[in-house]
């Protein structure tokens, strides 16, 4: 095989190069954490705006009392007191039904989703009214029936239907209502008029609790929650939930509910990609001066960097596309691009199309490889694992045969040395 005498600075420049597009790499990788940030940026106020998480918290009843005291003062004169307080009860059952509907929100290229909605609820409190003794006095006839919850999340102003009457309903803090409550039984229902984003959480603030949700989001997630729906269906046209809950603790602050989980994550996906990059960039490296060696093609260092900036290139293509178009067709032209500039790039300096061909065949190959990696997460690291082994193998299996030392790697240039061969005995003589 011939000897190529710059082959060794060849390498050493090419070195240079790959380091320097591995950087270029991680600024494209910077770029991408400041457009993620533009665009939590861009969702968070849309979510502000629009309520942010939903959050139907404590629903309970209070009744006031006061209570009458004597006490002695300093100066020894018995002094009688008056102290204002209210006793809560918890629900002893709840039912709700919900219905919600998701809008997109746009701010610049940036969209989030944000729903509105009805909340249908019918409470039940057992309440037992304690006698007036003991300096105790209860007011039932001025029981407030109360809803803890944002004022932003309410679109209207509802009206409770307490013991089958129904009350003007004010908001200081808390929706409330004052209503006559009886010792035993009492009734409660309403119906709210909802919007939020994020999340919807209802607070389980009631011994038994059953909770059905009507929806059109098709990707709930219901993992952050401290329970799971009995049951559930997710189809193209959203989804149904409900749960039923006979035995809760009303001294923990348990939630159901769902989380508005974005059905694509671009961000995500192209964190995973641009980990890749070094395979892009080190790969179409190692092709080209494989071509160097065996068919002598003698790329200049300048020609590397050229084809390594391409592969480079495709990552901020399918960054700034997929902000615009469906990520698979961002993936599809940025892919198709790269790959075409620089297998015409090869066979073009070449003038060897059928180089021009084999450089597109290992486009295909790699970026094949990436997008089945991005589409099977679970697998990712197992499907690079296999991939980085045969790459490895393949180039070790194609160089078995090569004279390294031809190429200048031993002795000084590459050149036999002219003394004379000194052996062990005539060391040991000297």
């Amino acid at each position: 095989m011939k000897k190529k005498s710059g082959t060794p600075g060849k390498v050493i420049f090419i070195g240079l190069v790959i380091s320097t597009l591995l950087i270029a790499n991680l600024c494209i990788k910077g770029k991408l954490s400041d457009r993620e940030i533009a665009k939590d940026h861009a969702v968070n106020q849309i979510s502000e705006a629009a309520g942010d998480d939903f959050s139907l918290n404590e629903i309970y009843v209070t009744v006031p009392y006061t209570r009458t005291y004597s006490y002695k003062n300093d100066k020894g004169e018995l002094v009688q007191k008056t102290e204002h307080g209210s006793k809560e009860f918890s629900a002893s059952s709840i039912n709700y039904d919900a219905n919600i509907d998701t809008q997109m929100r746009t701010i610049g290229i940036y969209s989030a989703p944000i729903y509105t909605g009805q909340v249908k609820l019918d409470c039940i409190f057992d309440i037992d009214i304690p006698e007036n003794k003991d300096g105790y006095i209860y007011y039932p006839n001025k029981a407030r029936a109360k809803i803890s919850i944002k004022e932003k999340s309410i679109m209207n102003q509802p009206v409770f239907i307490l013991n089958d009457l129904q009350k003007e309903v004010y908001f200081d803090s808390e929706l409330t209502s004052n209503f006559l409550c009886k010792d035993g039984k009492n009734t409660f229902s309403t119906t709210l008029e909802i919007r939020g984003a994020r999340k919807f959480n209802i607070m389980l603030t009631s011994t038994q609790v059953k909770l059905k949700i009507n929806s059109d989001w098709q990707s709930p997630g219901f993992t952050n929650f401290d329970y799971l729906p009995d049951v559930h269906d997710i189809t193209d046209e959203g989804f149904t939930a409900s749960w039923n809950l006979p035995f809760n603790s009303t001294t923990e602050k348990n939630y159901i509910g769902f989380d508005y989980i974005q059905p694509v994550d671009i961000y995500t996906m192209l964190y995973r990609a641009i980990d890749y990059g070094f395979l892009f960039i080190i790969v179409p490296f190692i092709v080209l001066f494989l071509f160097d060696i065996f068919l002598r093609t003698n790329f200049h260092p300048l020609h590397y960097l050229l084809s390594g900036a391409a592969t480079v290139i495709f990552f901020l293509m399918l960054l700034s596309l997929s902000e615009h178009i469906n990520f698979d067709w961002a993936y599809i032209i940025s892919a198709i691009g790269s790959a075409l500039l620089v297998s015409l790039y090869v066979a073009s300096v070449t003038e060897r199309f059928s180089l021009g061909f084999s450089m597109c065949g290992v486009f295909v190959m790699l970026y094949g490889y990436l997008f089945f990696s991005l589409k099977s997460e679970d697998y990712a690291l197992l499907i690079g694992s296999i991939f980085a082994f045969v790459i490895l193998a393949v180039i070790m299996f194609l160089t078995r045969k090569v004279d390294w030392n031809s190429f200048g790697f031993s002795n000084k240039n590459n050149e036999p040395s002219d003394l004379p061969a000194v052996s062990k005995s005539d060391l040991i003589e000297q």
